[in-house]
């Protein structure tokens, strides 16, 4: 059973008051039934060992202590203390993984495992032997310890190998329970070598070549620890470090202007969409422009209709003419007839109708009277002028 630690619990029992029947009867302990059992346990987790004390009494009067002893072969090595005072479970040396619980009577005894763990004995100090032999599978995964490349000039790397030359790779490691193997890859994660029962991995690339350059694996199923070296080839140095770079660099540069481009253009399409042809900006234009020209017309035609009802009321004689000829020129020049704005008929779009509406000339007196004095008084200015100046 070589896959298996045989796992003994050294037992010493201190009594407080020895010589007493009732406390003698305390080194009589009620073990599981483990013995010649098997416990199995991944390595860092705990086994758990429940006992009983026979009699109540022990749970009262007795101080008594458990110590859990490592053997290395006729030597023991004191790993933890478990006190039982008056029934009360204290555990000591916690650093050692042990603790102790106790529940209506009921103990357990716990002790976390590791790959060191071989040989326990339970065993009392008053002469009565009571000793189990329990045995406990550890479950752990191999460790690589250490991994080296050297030249046969005894230079460490990962100095620059000149090509050609030769390397020694050794790994060195632990092997684990249930037993593995370890591999040596390269660069590529090919297999190189095999190792077995944890016995070192021995290695020798007689000619390094550009193809060798790069990382060196040494690895285990289920390993807690691997080890990687970088094996570096002058004249390929640069090359095989660099080269892979730049070509990310490049791949990514190259994704990164066609993202840029696919969205430019998609940002174009969405626009040049949502805005409005020169066709319809220009219907646009006419239309606001028509609606602008209707309402000034409209303005024009009130103001016109005002002035025209102020020059109706003015009497057509030449007398009261020629007395108003003042106020009738104060009149036309400080109040001079609105003219309508033009629009042309090519201004307008095709296939536009005018809205129907009253002319701009509806509101005007047709003899328009301030005209007629004005030609009545330069009728009267004619005579006299012919008086003045009379034809020889």
């Amino acid at each position: 059973m070589t896959d298996v630690h045989i796992l003994y619990f050294c037992v010493f029992v201190l009594f407080a008051v020895p010589g007493t029947s009732s406390l003698d009867q305390c080194a009589e302990f009620k073990f599981p039934t483990l013995e010649r059992q098997l416990l199995v346990a991944r390595e860092y987790t705990s086994i758990t060992l429940p006992f009983q004390l026979l009699t109540a009494a022990c749970q009262h009067q007795a101080d008594f202590r458990i110590t859990i002893a490592k053997a290395q072969g006729p030597l023991f090595e004191q790993l933890c203390d478990i006190m039982l005072i008056k029934g009360t479970c204290h555990a000591s040396y916690k650093h050692s993984g042990c603790s102790c619980s106790e529940k209506a009577g009921e103990y357990v005894l716990k002790k976390v495992v590791d790959r060191t763990d071989k040989t326990w004995t339970w065993w009392t100090s008053n002469g009565i032997a009571k000793t189990k032999a329990i045995a406990v599978h550890v479950i752990y995964g191999a460790r690589i310890t250490n991994l080296t490349l050297t030249t046969p000039q005894q230079r460490p790397l990962p100095i620059p190998v000149p090509l050609n030359d030769s390397v020694d790779v050794v790994c060195e490691w632990e092997n684990g329970n249930p037993p593995t193997e370890a591999v040596l890859l390269d660069t590529r994660r090919q297999k190189l070598q095999t190792g077995l029962r944890g016995k070192t991995i021995r290695y020798r690339f007689s000619a390094v070549t550009c193809e060798d350059a790069g990382t060196v694996y040494c690895e285990a199923p289920e390993a807690t620890e691997n080890k990687s070296a970088s094996l570096v080839i002058q004249s390929c140095s640069d090359n095989s470090r660099f080269l892979p770079v730049g070509a990310v660099v490049g791949v990514a540069c190259f994704i990164a202007v066609i993202l840029a481009v696919a969205v430019a253009v998609f940002v174009y399409r969405k626009r040049r969409h949502e805005r409005p042809s020169p066709m319809d900006r220009q219907h646009a234009r006419d239309v606001m422009g028509l609606e602008t020209l209707d309402r000034r017309r409209h303005a024009n035609v009130t103001s016109v209709n005002r002035e025209s009802h102020i020059y109706s009321d003015i009497s057509d004689t030449s007398s009261q003419a020629t007395e108003r000829n003042a106020d009738v020129y104060r009149i036309d020049y400080l109040h001079p007839v609105p003219t309508l704005p033009t629009h042309s008929e090519e201004d307008e779009p095709m296939g536009y109708q005018r809205p129907a509406g009253p002319p701009a000339y509806a509101g005007l007196n047709p003899t328009y009277e301030p005209l007629r004095s004005v030609y009545a008084n330069l009728q009267i200015m004619r005579q006299r002028l012919r008086g003045l100046f009379p034809r020889s």
